[in-house]
Protein backbone atom coordinates (compact mmCIF):
# COMPACT_ATOMS: atom_id res chain seq x y z
CA UNK A 1 0.00 0.00 0.00
CA UNK A 2 1.14 3.54 -0.65
CA UNK A 3 1.07 6.25 2.04
CA UNK A 4 -2.33 7.61 1.02
CA UNK A 5 -3.86 4.14 1.07
CA UNK A 6 -2.52 3.60 4.58
CA UNK A 7 -4.11 6.86 5.70
CA UNK A 8 -7.39 5.82 4.11
CA UNK A 9 -7.29 2.36 5.69
CA UNK A 10 -6.80 3.89 9.15
CA UNK A 11 -10.21 5.57 8.83
CA UNK A 12 -12.12 2.46 7.71
CA UNK A 13 -14.04 0.26 10.15
CA UNK A 14 -14.95 -2.71 8.02
CA UNK A 15 -17.50 -5.45 8.28
CA UNK A 16 -16.42 -9.02 7.55
CA UNK A 17 -18.00 -12.44 7.13
CA UNK A 18 -15.70 -14.73 9.11
CA UNK A 19 -16.66 -16.57 12.28
CA UNK A 20 -13.21 -18.06 12.98
CA UNK A 21 -9.69 -16.66 13.15
CA UNK A 22 -8.26 -18.49 10.13
CA UNK A 23 -11.05 -17.32 7.82
CA UNK A 24 -10.78 -13.83 9.25
CA UNK A 25 -7.05 -13.63 8.45
CA UNK A 26 -7.68 -14.85 4.90
CA UNK A 27 -10.51 -12.35 4.41
CA UNK A 28 -8.69 -9.31 5.78
CA UNK A 29 -5.27 -10.04 4.33
CA UNK A 30 -2.56 -7.46 4.98
CA UNK A 31 -4.82 -4.40 4.95
CA UNK A 32 -4.27 -2.30 8.12
CA UNK A 33 -7.90 -1.38 8.74
CA UNK A 34 -8.65 1.09 11.50
CA UNK A 35 -11.16 -1.30 12.94
CA UNK A 36 -13.81 -3.96 12.54
CA UNK A 37 -17.54 -4.04 13.21
CA UNK A 38 -19.34 -7.19 14.34
CA UNK A 39 -22.78 -8.21 13.11
CA UNK A 40 -24.94 -11.18 14.11
CA UNK A 41 -23.45 -13.11 11.17
CA UNK A 42 -20.07 -13.09 12.96
CA UNK A 43 -21.16 -14.29 16.40
CA UNK A 44 -22.29 -17.63 17.79
CA UNK A 45 -21.08 -17.37 21.40
CA UNK A 46 -19.02 -15.25 23.78
CA UNK A 47 -16.09 -17.66 23.51
CA UNK A 48 -16.17 -17.71 19.71
CA UNK A 49 -16.40 -13.91 19.58
CA UNK A 50 -13.45 -13.60 21.93
CA UNK A 51 -11.32 -15.87 19.74
CA UNK A 52 -12.02 -13.54 16.82
CA UNK A 53 -11.16 -10.35 18.71
CA UNK A 54 -7.97 -11.98 20.00
CA UNK A 55 -7.03 -12.58 16.37
CA UNK A 56 -7.76 -8.94 15.55
CA UNK A 57 -5.50 -7.66 18.30
CA UNK A 58 -2.78 -10.16 17.42
CA UNK A 59 -2.70 -8.75 13.87
CA UNK A 60 -1.86 -5.33 15.30
CA UNK A 61 1.23 -6.75 17.01
CA UNK A 62 2.91 -3.73 18.65
CA UNK A 63 0.78 -1.21 16.81
CA UNK A 64 -2.35 0.40 18.21
CA UNK A 65 -5.23 -1.99 18.89
CA UNK A 66 -8.00 -1.70 16.31
CA UNK A 67 -11.49 -0.39 16.92
CA UNK A 68 -13.58 -3.50 17.63
CA UNK A 69 -17.18 -2.33 17.51
CA UNK A 70 -20.71 -3.68 17.77
CA UNK A 71 -24.31 -2.46 17.96
CA UNK A 72 -25.45 -3.84 21.31
CA UNK A 73 -28.22 -1.45 22.31
CA UNK A 74 -30.64 -3.79 24.06
CA UNK A 75 -34.12 -4.74 22.89
CA UNK A 76 -34.34 -5.67 19.23
CA UNK A 77 -30.91 -4.31 18.25
CA UNK A 78 -28.40 -6.76 19.68
CA UNK A 79 -25.88 -8.87 17.81
CA UNK A 80 -25.54 -11.64 20.38
CA UNK A 81 -28.21 -12.88 22.81
CA UNK A 82 -26.78 -16.13 24.14
CA UNK A 83 -24.30 -16.05 27.00
CA UNK A 84 -24.74 -12.32 27.74
CA UNK A 85 -27.20 -10.25 29.74
CA UNK A 86 -29.76 -9.56 27.03
CA UNK A 87 -31.07 -6.15 28.05
CA UNK A 88 -34.57 -4.91 27.28
CA UNK A 89 -35.05 -1.93 24.98
CA UNK A 90 -33.94 1.63 25.71
CA UNK A 91 -37.60 2.60 26.07
CA UNK A 92 -38.09 -0.13 28.67
CA UNK A 93 -35.07 1.14 30.58
CA UNK A 94 -36.48 4.65 30.46
CA UNK A 95 -39.88 3.44 31.68
CA UNK A 96 -38.28 2.33 34.96
CA UNK A 97 -37.42 5.97 35.69
CA UNK A 98 -34.36 4.74 37.61
CA UNK A 99 -31.11 6.24 36.32
CA UNK A 100 -29.03 4.22 38.79
CA UNK A 101 -30.49 1.01 37.41
CA UNK A 102 -29.92 2.20 33.83
CA UNK A 103 -26.28 3.05 34.56
CA UNK A 104 -25.86 -0.45 36.00
CA UNK A 105 -27.35 -1.87 32.79
CA UNK A 106 -24.75 0.06 30.79
CA UNK A 107 -21.99 -1.27 32.99
CA UNK A 108 -23.27 -4.84 32.62
CA UNK A 109 -23.41 -4.39 28.84
CA UNK A 110 -19.81 -3.12 28.88
CA UNK A 111 -18.77 -6.13 30.96
CA UNK A 112 -20.19 -8.56 28.40
CA UNK A 113 -18.59 -6.71 25.49
CA UNK A 114 -15.18 -6.66 27.17
CA UNK A 115 -15.46 -10.39 27.82
CA UNK A 116 -15.71 -10.70 24.04
CA UNK A 117 -12.73 -8.36 23.63
CA UNK A 118 -14.68 -5.46 22.13
CA UNK A 119 -13.99 -1.81 22.88
CA UNK A 120 -16.66 0.34 21.14
CA UNK A 121 -20.45 0.09 21.39
CA UNK A 122 -22.54 1.97 18.83
CA UNK A 123 -25.01 3.01 21.53
CA UNK A 124 -26.97 4.62 23.07
CA UNK A 125 -29.62 6.01 20.72
CA UNK A 126 -30.27 9.69 21.52
CA UNK A 127 -33.01 10.06 18.90
CA UNK A 128 -36.30 11.28 20.35
CA UNK A 129 -39.45 9.19 19.90
CA UNK A 130 -41.26 11.84 17.87
CA UNK A 131 -42.80 9.92 14.96
CA UNK A 132 -45.40 7.22 15.76
CA UNK A 133 -45.04 5.93 12.21
CA UNK A 134 -41.31 5.28 12.72
CA UNK A 135 -40.30 1.67 13.13
CA UNK A 136 -36.59 2.25 12.55
CA UNK A 137 -36.26 4.06 15.91
CA UNK A 138 -39.33 3.06 17.95
CA UNK A 139 -38.39 1.40 21.25
CA UNK A 140 -34.70 2.05 20.56
CA UNK A 141 -35.40 5.58 21.83
CA UNK A 142 -35.36 6.48 25.52
CA UNK A 143 -38.42 8.65 24.99
CA UNK A 144 -40.02 11.74 23.56
CA UNK A 145 -38.96 14.39 26.10
CA UNK A 146 -35.39 15.71 25.68
CA UNK A 147 -34.89 16.05 29.45
CA UNK A 148 -35.90 12.44 30.02
CA UNK A 149 -33.59 11.23 27.25
CA UNK A 150 -30.71 13.28 28.65
CA UNK A 151 -31.17 11.69 32.08
CA UNK A 152 -31.71 8.08 30.96
CA UNK A 153 -29.42 7.83 27.91
CA UNK A 154 -26.83 9.79 29.87
CA UNK A 155 -26.99 7.17 32.62
CA UNK A 156 -26.51 4.32 30.12
CA UNK A 157 -23.56 6.20 28.61
CA UNK A 158 -21.95 6.61 32.03
CA UNK A 159 -22.42 2.91 32.69
CA UNK A 160 -20.69 1.95 29.43
CA UNK A 161 -17.80 4.27 30.22
CA UNK A 162 -17.55 3.02 33.80
CA UNK A 163 -17.39 -0.51 32.42
CA UNK A 164 -14.53 0.35 30.07
CA UNK A 165 -16.39 0.57 26.75
CA UNK A 166 -16.43 3.61 24.44
CA UNK A 167 -20.04 4.75 24.07
CA UNK A 168 -21.04 6.11 20.66
CA UNK A 169 -24.27 8.11 20.93
CA UNK A 170 -26.32 8.17 17.73
CA UNK A 171 -27.72 9.35 15.31
CA UNK A 172 -26.49 12.96 15.30
CA UNK A 173 -28.33 15.36 15.15
CA UNK A 174 -31.42 13.18 15.74
CA UNK A 175 -33.33 10.72 13.55
CA UNK A 176 -36.53 10.71 15.60
CA UNK A 177 -38.43 13.37 13.68
CA UNK A 178 -38.88 11.30 10.53
CA UNK A 179 -40.65 8.02 9.85
CA UNK A 180 -38.44 7.28 6.82
CA UNK A 181 -35.82 4.59 7.44
CA UNK A 182 -32.37 5.66 6.21
CA UNK A 183 -31.62 1.98 5.55
CA UNK A 184 -34.19 2.21 2.76
CA UNK A 185 -34.27 5.85 1.59
CA UNK A 186 -33.01 9.35 2.40
CA UNK A 187 -35.05 10.87 5.26
CA UNK A 188 -35.77 14.61 5.55
CA UNK A 189 -36.25 16.39 8.88
CA UNK A 190 -38.61 19.35 8.58
CA UNK A 191 -39.12 22.29 10.94
CA UNK A 192 -36.92 25.22 11.88
CA UNK A 193 -33.29 25.11 12.97
CA UNK A 194 -34.37 26.60 16.30
CA UNK A 195 -36.66 23.62 16.93
CA UNK A 196 -33.87 21.24 15.93
CA UNK A 197 -31.52 22.98 18.36
CA UNK A 198 -33.87 23.03 21.34
CA UNK A 199 -35.47 19.63 20.78
CA UNK A 200 -33.57 17.00 18.72
CA UNK A 201 -30.09 18.32 19.43
CA UNK A 202 -30.56 18.80 23.18
CA UNK A 203 -29.49 15.26 24.22
CA UNK A 204 -26.37 15.45 22.05
CA UNK A 205 -25.40 18.85 23.43
CA UNK A 206 -25.77 17.54 26.99
CA UNK A 207 -24.06 14.16 26.59
CA UNK A 208 -21.38 14.52 23.89
CA UNK A 209 -18.89 16.64 25.87
CA UNK A 210 -18.28 13.54 28.02
CA UNK A 211 -17.90 11.21 25.01
CA UNK A 212 -15.03 10.17 22.78
CA UNK A 213 -17.21 9.05 19.84
CA UNK A 214 -20.49 9.84 18.10
CA UNK A 215 -22.31 8.50 15.03
CA UNK A 216 -23.90 10.64 12.34
CA UNK A 217 -27.35 10.27 10.78
CA UNK A 218 -27.91 10.00 7.03
CA UNK A 219 -30.67 12.60 7.12
CA UNK A 220 -31.31 15.88 5.30
CA UNK A 221 -32.17 18.97 7.35
CA UNK A 222 -34.79 20.76 5.27
CA UNK A 223 -34.22 24.14 6.96
CA UNK A 224 -30.63 24.21 5.70
CA UNK A 225 -31.81 24.26 2.08
CA UNK A 226 -29.02 21.81 1.36
CA UNK A 227 -29.61 18.42 -0.24
CA UNK A 228 -26.61 16.82 1.43
CA UNK A 229 -27.33 14.44 4.33
CA UNK A 230 -25.67 15.42 7.61
CA UNK A 231 -22.96 12.77 7.19
CA UNK A 232 -21.74 14.65 4.09
CA UNK A 233 -22.46 18.20 5.24
CA UNK A 234 -19.21 19.79 6.41
CA UNK A 235 -20.52 23.23 7.43
CA UNK A 236 -23.28 21.68 9.53
CA UNK A 237 -20.90 19.22 11.21
CA UNK A 238 -18.37 21.94 12.00
CA UNK A 239 -20.90 24.37 13.43
CA UNK A 240 -23.40 22.09 15.12
CA UNK A 241 -21.26 19.14 16.23
CA UNK A 242 -17.77 20.52 16.81
CA UNK A 243 -18.76 23.99 18.05
CA UNK A 244 -22.29 23.87 19.48
CA UNK A 245 -21.87 20.43 21.07
CA UNK A 246 -18.23 20.99 22.06
CA UNK A 247 -17.32 17.59 20.64
CA UNK A 248 -13.67 16.82 19.89
CA UNK A 249 -13.71 13.04 19.54
CA UNK A 250 -14.19 10.60 16.64
CA UNK A 251 -17.17 11.05 14.34
CA UNK A 252 -18.27 7.69 12.93
CA UNK A 253 -20.50 7.58 9.89
CA UNK A 254 -23.50 5.32 10.00
CA UNK A 255 -23.06 2.41 7.57
CA UNK A 256 -22.47 3.77 4.07
CA UNK A 257 -24.25 0.80 2.51
CA UNK A 258 -27.57 2.20 3.74
CA UNK A 259 -29.74 3.38 0.85
CA UNK A 260 -29.68 6.99 2.05
CA UNK A 261 -26.06 7.00 0.78
CA UNK A 262 -25.70 3.94 -1.46
CA UNK A 263 -28.94 4.70 -3.30
CA UNK A 264 -28.09 8.36 -3.92
CA UNK A 265 -24.41 9.24 -4.33
CA UNK A 266 -23.18 5.67 -4.09
CA UNK A 267 -20.87 4.17 -1.48
CA UNK A 268 -17.55 5.27 -3.03
CA UNK A 269 -18.60 8.87 -3.57
CA UNK A 270 -20.29 8.87 -0.18
CA UNK A 271 -17.08 7.76 1.51
CA UNK A 272 -15.03 10.47 -0.16
CA UNK A 273 -17.57 13.19 0.62
CA UNK A 274 -17.96 12.02 4.22
CA UNK A 275 -14.24 12.26 4.93
CA UNK A 276 -13.99 15.63 3.23
CA UNK A 277 -16.94 16.87 5.31
CA UNK A 278 -15.41 15.93 8.65
CA UNK A 279 -16.22 12.28 9.32
CA UNK A 280 -13.26 10.51 10.96
CA UNK A 281 -14.26 6.84 10.67
CA UNK A 282 -16.25 5.19 7.88
CA UNK A 283 -18.49 2.22 8.69
CA UNK A 284 -18.38 -0.12 5.69
CA UNK A 285 -20.47 -3.16 6.48
CA UNK A 286 -20.11 -5.07 3.22
CA UNK A 287 -16.75 -6.73 3.74
CA UNK A 288 -12.99 -6.28 3.30
CA UNK A 289 -12.97 -6.60 -0.51
CA UNK A 290 -15.43 -3.74 -0.90
CA UNK A 291 -13.61 -1.77 1.78
CA UNK A 292 -10.29 -2.13 -0.09
CA UNK A 293 -11.91 -0.82 -3.25
CA UNK A 294 -13.11 2.23 -1.36
CA UNK A 295 -9.70 2.72 0.26
CA UNK A 296 -8.12 2.96 -3.19
CA UNK A 297 -10.73 5.53 -4.25
CA UNK A 298 -10.08 7.58 -1.09
CA UNK A 299 -6.33 7.50 -1.73
CA UNK A 300 -6.91 8.84 -5.24
CA UNK A 301 -9.12 11.59 -3.80
CA UNK A 302 -6.34 12.59 -1.39
CA UNK A 303 -3.81 12.65 -4.22
CA UNK A 304 -6.07 14.84 -6.36
CA UNK A 305 -6.87 17.23 -3.53
CA UNK A 306 -10.57 16.34 -3.28
CA UNK A 307 -9.86 15.33 0.31
CA UNK A 308 -7.32 17.82 1.70
CA UNK A 309 -4.34 16.08 3.26
CA UNK A 310 -4.73 18.19 6.40
CA UNK A 311 -8.34 16.95 6.82
CA UNK A 312 -7.21 13.36 6.33
CA UNK A 313 -4.45 13.69 8.90
CA UNK A 314 -6.96 15.16 11.35
CA UNK A 315 -9.21 12.11 10.95
CA UNK A 316 -6.30 9.70 11.35
CA UNK A 317 -5.08 11.51 14.45
CA UNK A 318 -8.51 11.40 16.08
CA UNK A 319 -8.69 7.67 15.39
CA UNK A 320 -5.16 7.21 16.74
CA UNK A 321 -6.06 9.06 19.93
CA UNK A 322 -9.16 6.92 20.45
CA UNK A 323 -7.22 3.72 19.89
CA UNK A 324 -4.68 4.61 22.61
CA UNK A 325 -7.40 4.70 25.28
CA UNK A 326 -9.09 1.30 25.03
CA UNK A 327 -9.51 -0.80 28.16
CA UNK A 328 -8.03 -4.29 28.09
CA UNK A 329 -10.37 -7.28 27.56
CA UNK A 330 -11.78 -9.10 30.56
CA UNK A 331 -11.61 -12.82 31.20
CA UNK A 332 -14.41 -14.69 29.49
CA UNK A 333 -15.42 -16.22 32.83
CA UNK A 334 -15.14 -12.98 34.83
CA UNK A 335 -17.78 -12.33 37.50
CA UNK A 336 -20.62 -10.09 36.21
CA UNK A 337 -21.30 -6.85 38.08
CA UNK A 338 -25.08 -6.95 37.75
CA UNK A 339 -26.26 -10.44 36.85
CA UNK A 340 -30.00 -10.64 36.28
CA UNK A 341 -30.43 -6.93 35.68
CA UNK A 342 -32.41 -7.57 32.48
CA UNK A 343 -35.17 -9.24 34.51
CA UNK A 344 -35.15 -6.39 37.02
CA UNK A 345 -35.52 -3.79 34.26
CA UNK A 346 -38.28 -5.75 32.55
CA UNK A 347 -40.23 -6.14 35.79
CA UNK A 348 -39.93 -2.46 36.70
CA UNK A 349 -40.67 -1.13 33.21
CA UNK A 350 -44.12 -2.65 32.62
CA UNK A 351 -46.62 0.19 32.64
CA UNK A 352 -50.33 0.08 33.36
CA UNK A 353 -51.92 2.89 31.42
CA UNK A 354 -55.30 2.21 33.01
CA UNK A 355 -57.45 -0.56 34.41
CA UNK A 356 -56.59 -3.92 35.92
CA UNK A 357 -53.65 -5.93 34.49
CA UNK A 358 -54.27 -9.04 36.61
CA UNK A 359 -55.68 -11.97 34.64
CA UNK A 360 -54.75 -15.32 36.23
CA UNK A 361 -57.29 -17.13 34.03
CA UNK A 362 -56.94 -15.85 30.50
CA UNK A 363 -56.58 -16.57 26.82
CA UNK A 364 -54.15 -14.58 24.69
CA UNK A 365 -54.97 -13.37 21.20
CA UNK A 366 -51.55 -12.57 19.74
CA UNK A 367 -50.92 -10.84 16.45
CA UNK A 368 -47.77 -12.48 15.17
CA UNK A 369 -45.62 -12.76 12.08
CA UNK A 370 -42.76 -11.06 10.31
CA UNK A 371 -42.21 -7.58 11.73
CA UNK A 372 -39.93 -5.09 10.00
CA UNK A 373 -36.47 -4.17 11.24
CA UNK A 374 -35.69 -7.23 13.30
CA UNK A 375 -38.28 -7.14 16.07
CA UNK A 376 -38.32 -10.46 17.88
CA UNK A 377 -41.21 -12.64 16.76
CA UNK A 378 -43.48 -13.81 19.53
CA UNK A 379 -43.15 -17.59 19.53
CA UNK A 380 -39.49 -17.95 20.58
CA UNK A 381 -40.06 -15.61 23.54
CA UNK A 382 -43.42 -16.92 24.74
CA UNK A 383 -42.24 -19.47 27.30
CA UNK A 384 -44.98 -19.95 29.85
CA UNK A 385 -47.68 -18.63 27.53
CA UNK A 386 -47.80 -21.48 24.99
CA UNK A 387 -51.05 -23.06 26.15
CA UNK A 388 -52.78 -19.69 26.37
CA UNK A 389 -52.04 -18.32 22.90
CA UNK A 390 -54.24 -18.10 19.84
CA UNK A 391 -52.39 -16.41 17.00
CA UNK A 392 -53.65 -14.14 14.24
CA UNK A 393 -51.65 -12.62 11.38
CA UNK A 394 -50.50 -9.02 11.71
CA UNK A 395 -53.22 -8.11 9.20
CA UNK A 396 -56.00 -10.66 9.74
CA UNK A 397 -59.06 -11.10 7.57
CA UNK A 398 -62.58 -10.73 8.99
CA UNK A 399 -63.06 -14.49 8.67
CA UNK A 400 -59.87 -15.22 10.64
CA UNK A 401 -60.98 -12.91 13.44
CA UNK A 402 -64.46 -14.42 13.38
CA UNK A 403 -63.05 -17.92 13.80
CA UNK A 404 -60.98 -16.84 16.79
CA UNK A 405 -63.89 -15.03 18.44
CA UNK A 406 -66.04 -18.15 18.16
CA UNK A 407 -63.32 -20.29 19.76
CA UNK A 408 -62.91 -18.16 22.89
CA UNK A 409 -64.22 -19.43 26.18
CA UNK A 410 -65.17 -17.57 29.33
CA UNK A 411 -61.64 -16.65 30.41
CA UNK A 412 -60.51 -13.05 30.30
CA UNK A 413 -59.05 -12.07 26.92
CA UNK A 414 -55.55 -10.58 26.74
CA UNK A 415 -54.57 -9.11 23.36
CA UNK A 416 -50.90 -8.85 22.41
CA UNK A 417 -50.88 -5.90 20.02
CA UNK A 418 -48.03 -5.55 17.54
CA UNK A 419 -48.07 -2.17 15.78
CA UNK A 420 -51.84 -2.02 15.45
CA UNK A 421 -51.43 1.71 14.83
CA UNK A 422 -49.71 0.79 11.54
CA UNK A 423 -51.85 -2.20 10.49
CA UNK A 424 -55.50 -1.21 9.78
CA UNK A 425 -56.80 -4.79 9.78
CA UNK A 426 -55.23 -5.44 13.17
CA UNK A 427 -56.72 -2.20 14.51
CA UNK A 428 -60.17 -3.20 13.24
CA UNK A 429 -59.86 -6.64 14.82
CA UNK A 430 -59.02 -5.13 18.21
CA UNK A 431 -61.98 -2.73 17.95
CA UNK A 432 -64.21 -5.74 17.34
CA UNK A 433 -62.75 -7.70 20.26
CA UNK A 434 -63.25 -4.74 22.60
CA UNK A 435 -66.85 -4.31 21.44
CA UNK A 436 -67.68 -7.94 22.14
CA UNK A 437 -65.44 -8.43 25.18
CA UNK A 438 -65.13 -5.01 26.93
CA UNK A 439 -63.08 -6.41 29.86
CA UNK A 440 -60.29 -7.41 27.44
CA UNK A 441 -56.78 -6.42 28.54
CA UNK A 442 -54.72 -4.83 25.75
CA UNK A 443 -50.95 -5.27 25.88
CA UNK A 444 -48.80 -3.07 23.64
CA UNK A 445 -45.81 -5.34 23.03
CA UNK A 446 -43.72 -3.06 20.79
CA UNK A 447 -43.94 0.73 20.47
CA UNK A 448 -46.46 2.06 23.02
CA UNK A 449 -48.41 4.02 20.42
CA UNK A 450 -50.78 1.04 20.26
CA UNK A 451 -51.70 1.78 23.86
CA UNK A 452 -52.82 5.28 22.88
CA UNK A 453 -54.88 4.11 19.89
CA UNK A 454 -57.85 2.61 21.75
CA UNK A 455 -59.42 5.17 24.12
CA UNK A 456 -62.43 2.88 24.55
CA UNK A 457 -60.28 0.15 26.14
CA UNK A 458 -60.73 -0.16 29.92
CA UNK A 459 -57.49 -2.05 30.55
CA UNK A 460 -54.16 -1.24 28.84
CA UNK A 461 -50.57 -2.29 29.61
CA UNK A 462 -47.25 -1.53 27.84
CA UNK A 463 -44.15 -3.77 27.74
CA UNK A 464 -41.85 -1.91 25.23
CA UNK A 465 -40.68 -5.15 23.70
CA UNK A 466 -41.58 -8.81 23.29
CA UNK A 467 -38.28 -10.38 24.31
CA UNK A 468 -38.08 -13.23 26.79
CA UNK A 469 -37.36 -11.06 29.85
CA UNK A 470 -40.32 -8.80 29.08
CA UNK A 471 -42.80 -11.62 28.53
CA UNK A 472 -41.61 -13.38 31.68
CA UNK A 473 -42.21 -10.20 33.68
CA UNK A 474 -45.62 -9.80 32.05
CA UNK A 475 -46.49 -13.38 33.01
CA UNK A 476 -45.90 -12.49 36.66
CA UNK A 477 -48.15 -9.43 36.33
CA UNK A 478 -51.00 -11.36 34.72
CA UNK A 479 -50.80 -14.04 37.41
CA UNK A 480 -50.92 -11.39 40.15
CA UNK A 481 -47.42 -12.13 41.44
CA UNK A 482 -46.07 -8.66 40.57
CA UNK A 483 -47.36 -5.12 40.32
CA UNK A 484 -46.55 -2.61 37.58
CA UNK A 485 -44.53 0.52 38.33
CA UNK A 486 -43.34 1.78 34.92
CA UNK A 487 -44.13 5.20 33.46
CA UNK A 488 -44.88 5.97 29.81
CA UNK A 489 -41.86 7.55 28.03
CA UNK A 490 -44.05 8.93 25.21
CA UNK A 491 -47.46 10.52 25.06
Amino acid sequence: MNAYEELAAATVVTGFHATDAATFHDEVGATPFGGYVFFARNLTSVEQGRALTDAMRARANRLLPPVIAIDQEGGRVVRLRDGVECLPSAMAMSATGDTTLIAQAGEQCAFDLRRMGMNVNFAPVLDLALAPQSTVIGTRSFGRDPARVIATAGAFTRGLHRGGIVATPKHFPGHGGTSVDSHLALPVIDGSLQRLATRDLAPFRAILPQCRAVMSAHIVIEALHDERPVTLNGPFLNEWLRTNCAFSGVLFSDALEMQAIAGTLGIVEGAICALAAGVDALILSGGPDESRRIIRAIASAIASGRIPLERMMQAVERMRSLRTQFAAPLAVDARPPYAGIAKTIAARSITTLRGNPVAPFHRIVAFSGEVEHGAVDLEPSAKGFESHIITLPLQPSFAEVDAVMQSLGEERIVVFMRRAHLYPEQHAAIVRILAERPETLLVSTLEPYDALSFPQAKHVVCTYGDDAAMLSALHDVLDGRASTTGSLPVG
